[in-house]
């Protein structure tokens, strides 16, 4: 099997960027909508990029659209590569499943390199995705490689996955520190522990 790639979604402290750098995570992603409660400034983004190294950037946008902002807020981080709002793509706004569970999805653009990838969120627990579901995901991934987020809540979480679909890649949340440099990881632990198995 390919390597499944990670990415960090609305990291927005410095505790979670070097987190999720040191477990090798190849995408880590700034939230850039202002009236988020992940907002990520322009400041915070430079201390965060200058402590680490390794993984690639992007700026997320879930409801600007505004192509003059977003292109500003580029040249400003320096970062090309964004996320932004799209619609499903045909095959699953087709179905019902994804129409009536406020499944939704986004476009991810490697601007460096020349690709983009559809993002798909499932808002629920593994536990509630139907086999439909992951049926209609099946036939999506042999046409388009994609990235999938969930509500991620243990290792097993993966291995059920991994026997339902191999996604090109899986999206982690960033989150709040409880205190500031201080925060536990054990969830994200053993997700990154079952990624790795798989991966090897």
């Amino acid at each position: 099997m390919s390597k499944m790639h990670i990415m960090a979604s609305h990291v927005n402290n410095l505790t979670d960027a070097r987190y999720f750098a040191s477990w090798g995570t190849d995408y880590i992603g700034f939230c850039r909508d202002f009236q988020h409660i992940d907002y990520c400034n322009d400041d915070r983004i430079k201390e965060m990029t200058q402590w680490l190294e390794g993984p690639d950037y992007l700026l997320e946008f879930s409801t600007t659209k505004d192509e003059e902002t977003i292109l500003s807020m580029q040249q400003v981080t320096g970062i090309s590569n964004v996320r932004v709002a799209s619609s499903l793509p045909d095959l699953l706004a087709e179905d019902s499943d994804f129409l009536n569970n406020n499944y939704w999805a986004s476009e991810i653009l490697f601007s460096s390199a020349g690709k983009k990838y559809p993002a798909i969120t499932l808002p629920v627990e593994i536990s509630l995705i139907t086999q439909k579901t992951w049926d209609i995901l099946n036939k999506f991934s042999a046409k388009q490689p994609f990235f999938l987020e969930i509500n991620w809540k243990n290792a097993d979480d993966i291995y059920t996955l991994t026997e339902k679909l191999w996604p090109f890649g899986l999206i982690f949340q960033g989150s709040d520190e409880e205190k500031t440099g201080m925060k536990s990881y054990d969830i994200l632990d053993n997700l990154f522990d079952a990624i790795q198995n798989l991966n090897e």
